[in-house]
């Protein structure tokens, strides 16, 4: 599924977001991947099976985007970006 706010002019879709999030944030490239797929609405073993990495491996990375973005789950974090504007 893919969310895609209307505003006169533009549409914006989820991934675009996160790239814009994860320069705020200071995230990784990988971590920044990451983000675009969770704003996605992938879960955790679909996102690690688009990367090739482990389950754990996205974990990691979500626990650290968590931190530098000051959330605490996966929720906060899409509403986050989603705040950005």
């Amino acid at each position: 599924m893919r969310l895609v706010v209307h505003r006169p002019g533009a549409a914006v879709t989820g991934p675009q977001r996160a790239g814009a999030a994860a320069a705020r944030w200071s995230f990784t490239p990988r971590q920044a991947q990451v983000l675009g797929l969770l704003m996605e609405g992938l879960t955790t073993r679909t996102i690690a099976a688009a990367l090739a990495v482990a389950e754990k491996t996205v974990e990691v990375h979500l626990t650290a985007m968590f931190a530098r973005a000051q959330v605490e789950s996966r929720a906060e974090l899409v509403a986050a970006v989603w705040r950005l504007g």
